[in-house]
């Protein structure tokens, strides 16, 4: 019987953290900003209108949210009231592992800028669900939300390297029905831009536990099982909460899997020279 491990970054998660063990997988922010689909492979042109959409772990109302972008023209923000955020469910491959996992997406929509810009980074600054999610979100208001970790598709780490967070936006009728475009008007500086070597870095492990082969399930399985467990880092470095987010169908392996995860050791996402709380996937799989 053998175990092997493998890690996953999660991409663009930054939230607030919340106490103890949690039983369902932890949010950083009531809703995180995406783009709609993969970016192209070379950089887009300057534009006016970014199609992007939002995310969430659960179906939900957002009340309203305030967004930010850093852009070569400086910073941007802009607000959306009423936003239907469905249940979503997708696939995706990490490391060779196939996940699908329940989550929500909002149909597509739009921002316009007074005059066309390339976006840097963008992200969700504060968000409100309706109190009717059934998350701790409902409780906490207009809930202002971190700067998150971002993830350079070119590989590189410098600051307005190339555009990360949008797509120049689609024709209108890809873009959510009677949701008219947001439009972002100039913002100060929301903080300090430092000068580090490693301006941009998702959070990794730098030594991965490997679990141990649980005996009570050796006659349960055959085949390869494997648990994916997201391990919430903060910004020094340590595990705030692991969740589930794959299981592997055996309870055994799973929570071998959660053990492994929480001892392991970790670096922190940086985002503008600064460390931030972010997520990391770590996955396990047990042979027979």
């Amino acid at each position: 019987m053998t175990t092997l491990v493998r890690a996953a970054t999660i991409l663009a998660a930054t939230l607030v953290m919340l106490c103890g063990r949690a039983e369902a997988r932890v949010e950083l922010c009531p809703a995180t900003l995406e783009a709609p689909r993969p970016a192209p492979a070379h950089t887009p042109a300057p534009a006016t209108s970014f199609a992007y959409v939002l995310r969430a772990r659960t179906p939900r109302t957002i009340q309203g949210a305030t967004f930010v972008a850093d852009t070569d023209k400086g910073w941007y923000i802009w607000q959306v009231g009423i936003i239907s955020v469905p249940a979503a469910s997708e696939a995706g491959t990490y490391h060779g592992v196939t996940l699908k996992i329940p989550n929500a997406r909002s149909g597509l929509l739009s921002v316009d800028f007074p005059s066309p810009v390339r976006v840097y980074h963008a992200w969700v600054m504060a968000a409100q669900t309706d109190g009717n999610s059934g998350t701790a979100w409902d409780a906490a208001g207009n809930d202002p939300c971190e700067i998150p970790a971002f993830v350079d598709r070119d590989g590189s780490s410098a600051i307005g390297k190339r555009p990360l967070a949008f797509i120049p936006a689609p024709a209108p009728d890809d873009v959510a029905a009677n949701i008219p475009p947001a439009i972002a008007a100039p913002a100060p500086q929301p903080f300090a831009t430092l000068d580090c070597a490693t301006p941009f870095r998702v959070a990794r492990v730098t030594e991965a536990v490997t679990p141990e082969y649980p005996s009570s399930a050796r006659t349960l399985v055959t085949d390869t099982r494997t648990s994916a467990i997201e391990v919430t880092i903060d910004e020094r470095g340590h595990p705030m909460d692991e969740s589930p987010y794959m299981s592997s169908g055996v309870a055994p392996f799973d929570l071998a899997a959660t053990r492994a995860a929480r001892t392991s050791q970790y670096a922190p996402a940086i985002s503008y020279c600064q460390n931030v709380k972010g997520q990391y996937l770590f996955l396990a799989s047990f042979m027979q």
